[in-house]
């Protein structure tokens, strides 16, 4: 009977942390396609797909899917793509690197330098490498900071709105 509870409590465990984590990378996606909102990209990238990469394993794939079949960024209909590294991507308008590919952080900022690209990443200290946004969670509640200079030097416009609703870094 002990070990029947055992089993029983440690899936009601895993499924209870499953679902917290799941709720998290939920809400990541809606900030991922509201961060849009407050973010000014050129004339000419305001045209054809808007293109959301993704470098990395990450659950929140599935919920960006789901956000791009039903909205738009502005006028253009919006490409979710998965990559395993930054080195594959041709073209992006919102780079979101997962925790797992943290590493791709450098390439990213090398290869998107001159270019109309946001980089949004999910690990602590990587606005400082040259992320644009950055996600992090307190007290178990996803937060994000955000650096103006980083997003201008890719060229983006930001509403000051969006410097007031995450932590300016």
């Amino acid at each position: 009977m002990q070990r029947f509870l055992y089993v029983i409590g440690s899936i009601l465990m895993w499924c209870c942390t499953f679902s917290v984590y799941s709720q998290q990378e939920r809400f990541k996606a809606v900030f991922i396609f509201n961060f849009t909102k407050y973010i000014e990209w050129s004339p000419a990238e305001r045209q054809g797909d808007f293109i959301i990469a993704v470098v990395g394993n990450t659950p929140m794939i599935k919920d960006l899917d789901m956000i791009a079949r039903k909205m738009k960024v502005g006028n253009q209909p919006i490409v979710v793509r998965q990559y395993r590294s930054v080195e594959e991507i041709e073209r992006c308008h919102l780079l979101y690197i997962a925790p797992d590919k943290s590493n791709e952080i450098m390439k990213a900022t090398l290869k998107f330098a001159s270019k109309n690209t946001l980089i949004v990443t999910d690990k602590n200290g990587l606005i400082k490498q040259g992320a644009c946004i950055n996600f992090y969670s307190d007290e178990g509640e996803v937060k994000f900071e955000v650096s103006k200079n980083n997003i201008e030097k890719y060229g983006l416009k930001v509403n000051p709105t969006l410097l007031l609703l995450g932590k300016s870094a």
